[in-house]
């Protein structure tokens, strides 16, 4: 879970693998409302005047936590951490959440599509979480890109050489 915040507007969006809304988690709305107050207390130091809202006290009414809303795909075991550094990544990317699906069942089974597009990025030092919606590749593209990674990682077979 991550929030995302719009320092001009004090508007925050609680985005959770889990799905769960922010009352779930009384440490992330402590964490919210501390979010909140520094927003207004750094644009002062910073800037030298008060932030527009300055007066807009915290409530549930600024943060946005609902997925269908936000977009993001539910975990399906212990994703957390994969979806805590792949959402803020496509969000500064410009790239929607929906990248793996739009319906509940696409978003649900994402976690593989997800694991498999970390893996490529870290082993290729690229970002592999970028679509071009015209070269959407099919489940043999898909095989075979699998393939290719799994013989990459494969280790090697030692040659011994005879003295």
């Amino acid at each position: 879970m991550f929030f995302a915040v719009d320092p001009k507007t004090l508007k925050q969006s609680f985005y959770d693998s889990l799905h769960c809304s922010l009352s779930a988690y009384s440490n992330c709305v402590h964490v919210s409302k501390c979010i909140h107050r520094w927003l207004i207390e750094y644009h002062e130091l910073r800037l030298g005047y008060s932030h527009q809202h300055h007066d807009v006290p915290w409530s549930t009414d600024i943060v946005e936590d609902d997925p269908e809303v936000l977009g993001n795909a539910k975990q399906i075991g212990c994703d957390c951490g994969l979806y805590t550094i792949i959402n803020p990544i496509l969000l500064q990317e410009g790239v929607a959440l929906d990248i793996f699906g739009t319906t509940t069942k696409e978003k649900d089974s994402s976690s593989i599509e997800m694991r498999r597009r970390l893996a490529l990025s870290l082993l290729y030092n690229t970002n592999y979480f970028q679509v071009d919606k015209s070269k959407i590749q099919t489940d043999d593209t898909k095989k075979r890109r699998l393939e290719e990674l799994c013989n990459v990682l494969k280790p090697k077979k030692s040659r011994r050489t005879s003295d």
